[in-house]
């Protein structure tokens, strides 16, 4: 890709203030610095997002940061890692990640890998994914189900109602915690899905709720409604307005960057906000988001 030579657009914020979205190399640089300094002094939860963030940075370049973290780091680091090389389509790094599968033992360090060697279309992936659906704990099993919906194996499908008819896991009508595992069900093609997650949203249109996730949910199945009620609540200054800007960049538009951008400079704001912030920027393609990490 040819380098750009024009000067990064500075974007104003609601304070008057404006904030220089940094060039490709200046990310890299302060990536790298925080990768580097997160490395000696062990803070794995500053280091997860600085890997987050070259993962969704979608620059293989990153590869030579990200593939030796699997071999020498916290497992939430290692995790990460795992995550971040298949986003950037780490063909090559492969191999790492069935070393990884090999030696740990970690439940969630092994699900990362399956599920990067599986968008890296490595058969090994699946493999382990499946087999964690029909060995894995109550936590595992789940997870297992829905990863492998992502690749297109309904093979947990049945076993995803059963907790959303609340069989032994309370996940019954009414629990927040299933709008995710039935909007997963829907993006697979899942028809009992597809029109129970339809219903919900026209009650909650028809009642005048804006709930983001669900907007976001059946925006990806294509509902202009939803797409505008996002576009709404990026738009109001409140408590919705970073998620659903993160939302929108997750479906291609550009009209949250603003706030993304201000929210992922704020160094006051809570820690989590920020790695929503720096989520969506990467969704949008700034892999400005790594360096801000730096500040």
């Amino acid at each position: 890709m040819a380098a750009r030579s024009a000067e990064p657009k500075a974007v104003s914020l609601s304070t008057g203030s404006s904030v220089r979205a940094p060039t490709l190399a200046e990310a890299r640089e302060r990536a790298l610095l925080l990768v580097k300094r997160s490395l000696q002094s062990r803070e794995s939860g500053e280091e997860v997002q600085a890997v987050r963030a070259l993962g969704k940075s979608h620059d293989n370049d990153y590869r030579s940061l990200l593939e030796p973290l699997l071999r020498d780091a916290p497992s939430g680091v290692i995790a990460a890692a795992a995550r971040g090389l298949a986003e950037i389509s780490a063909v090559e790094s492969q191999g790492a990640l069935l070393a990884v599968l090999d030696k740990s033992q970690d439940p969630t360090v092994r699900m990362e890998a399956a599920a990067a060697l599986a968008q890296l279309a490595h058969p090994k992936g699946l493999e382990v994914l499946r087999a964690q659906l029909q060995s894995g704990d109550a936590t595992t099993k789940p997870e297992a189900a829905l990863r492998l919906l992502e690749f297109g194996d309904r093979s947990g499908a049945a076993f995803l109602h059963k907790l959303m008819e609340g069989a032994g896991s309370g996940l019954g009508a009414g629990d927040e915690r299933q709008l995710p595992v039935l909007a997963a069900l829907a993006r697979a093609g899942d028809p009992q899905a597809l029109q129970l997650l339809a219903q919900r949203f026209q009650a909650a249109h028809a009642a005048g709720k804006m709930e983001p996730l669900l907007a976001f949910s059946m925006a990806q199945l294509g509902e202009p409604a939803a797409r505008s009620e996002l576009l709404q609540l990026a738009s109001q200054t409140g408590p919705e307005q970073l998620i659903a800007a993160r939302f929108l960049s997750a479906l291609g538009h550009s009209d949250g960057y603003g706030v993304l951008l201000a929210a992922g400079a704020d160094g006051k704001i809570p820690e989590r906000q920020r790695e929503v912030a720096f989520d969506g920027l990467g969704d949008a393609g700034q892999t400005g988001a790594a360096g801000m990490l730096a500040r």
